[in-house]
């Protein structure tokens, strides 16, 4: 989203390391080292799931919420009927 450009997997999550939390990077971290292996799933318990999904989550509202900026530049045009 931040880019506007789509991306694999490996190259999300190597987009991602820098911007994440340090507590979280080596969930991140893992799971990339398994996708470029042997694509093992990692063993991952539900409180670090946990954290990185709510981390992702909080990222997304944020970067999906209206701003003020954003708000004042949006215009409405009157709906017409397409043919």
């Amino acid at each position: 989203m931040e880019t506007g450009e789509l991306h694999s997997k490996a190259s999300g999550a190597e987009w991602a390391l820098p911007r994440l939390p340090a507590a979280l990077r080596p969930t991140v971290e893992r799971a990339l080292a398994s996708y470029r292996g042997t694509g093992e799933p990692i063993e991952l318990d539900e409180e670090e799931r946990q954290r990185l999904l709510d981390h992702i989550d909080r990222q997304l509202s944020s970067d999906l919420a209206p701003s003020k900026d954003r708000a004042n530049s949006v215009t409405t045009s009157p709906q017409t009927d397409c043919p």
